[in-house]
């Protein structure tokens, strides 16, 4: 910070002196707080759409809707977080590589509808994008992947009627070798953090 100190401006430049340190973490806080924004925002849409086998792909919102950011001022220090608290986040986000213990359980073995005909259970539904206009003026809403929607209906779902038969499946040991379908990483490397904290510095010396 540059300043020319004269004895008309003395207690100016000492008010701005003493307020920098507060100004600087608040635009630090500020920039990471956008920057971490864009990530989930990345994440949940970019990240979570696409072919299966690489990417998620949304079913239930469930996961995508527990995405989230938070910055602290810890004083000495600005702390950032982005994450997802679904029990099932972490799993898909760094994989597994392991054994887990399958607890004995019901299977329903297909699903039928009221004339004993096979019950289609899922339909493959496009994931939107943000509305744009067209080349005719109207708004458009662009394809950016697809998603699996359960279609049964809600007495199925529920379990309460059209199941075709049970079966019940003894407790075992269940071996896992998924390398996940991360989202947040991907996210957090396809965003400029570093841009968005330095642009709100540069506030500064506007001010």
């Amino acid at each position: 910070m540059e300043a020319s100190l004269k004895s008309e401006n003395v207690q100016q430049v000492i008010k701005t002196i003493a307020g920098t340190p507060e100004r600087v973490r608040k635009a630090l806080a500020t920039g990471l707080a956008r920057a971490l924004e864009d990530v989930v925002g990345r994440a949940g849409t970019t990240f979570m759409s696409g072919p299966s086998k690489t990417q998620l792909g949304v079913r239930t919102t469930r996961l995508r809707g527990a995405l989230a950011s938070e910055v602290v001022d810890a004083g000495d220090k600005i702390i950032g977080r982005v994450g997802d608290n679904m029990p099932y986040a972490a799993f898909h986000e760094f994989g597994f590589h392991g054994t887990i213990a399958v607890r004995a359980h019901t299977r329903v073995r297909g699903w039928l509808n009221a004339k004993g005909q096979a019950l289609k259970t899922h339909q493959t539904v496009n994931q939107l994008g943000a509305y744009s206009l067209g080349k005719n003026g109207k708004p458009t809403a662009p394809v950016i992947g697809t998603y699996q929607r359960d279609i049964r209906p809600e007495a199925v779902r529920l379990g309460l009627s059209g199941f075709k038969g049970l079966s019940q499946v003894r407790a075992y040991a269940r071996k896992i070798n998924y390398a996940g379908r991360p989202f947040l990483k991907p996210a957090v490397d396809a965003t400029d953090i570093a841009g968005e904290i330095n642009q709100e510095l540069q506030t500064l010396k506007a001010a």
